[in-house]
């Protein structure tokens, strides 16, 4: 499942970028974004296990990305622009601050 939401993540990534660039007039032509994903030891791992009271140390799961922008007279002022818009793209959000989610069990009918 976390796969099929980062594949999401890259496609709408490049869109917002694409919607954006159209959008202010920006000479973007293409637009590559590549992700990969991995599980990882926390780089103070070492450190947190010597904190009295903690034993393990789990995994962190890592999303790196990676953008390129291609236009002809693309500015490095245009580049900044276009990454900082494409942050508010709606899975960007889901993945850096995820929803809390709360279920509720519904009450049912009789049961059969």
């Amino acid at each position: 499942m976390l796969m099929m939401l980062i594949d999401a993540y890259d496609g709408n990534y490049a869109v917002t970028l694409r919607l954006v660039a159209d959008a202010q007039g920006i000479p973007l032509e293409k637009v590559c974004v590549s992700l990969s994903f991995s599980r990882v030891m926390p780089e103070n791992a070492s450190s947190m296990l010597s904190t009295p009271g903690v034993h393990e140390v789990k995994k962190i799961e890592k999303i790196e990305q990676v953008v390129e922008l291609h236009g002809p007279n693309l500015t490095p002022e245009h580049r900044q622009r276009l990454l900082t818009a494409a942050e508010h793209c709606p899975v960007h959000g889901t993945l850096t601050k995820p929803p809390v989610i709360i279920t509720t069990l519904a009450a049912s009918g009789t049961d059969s």
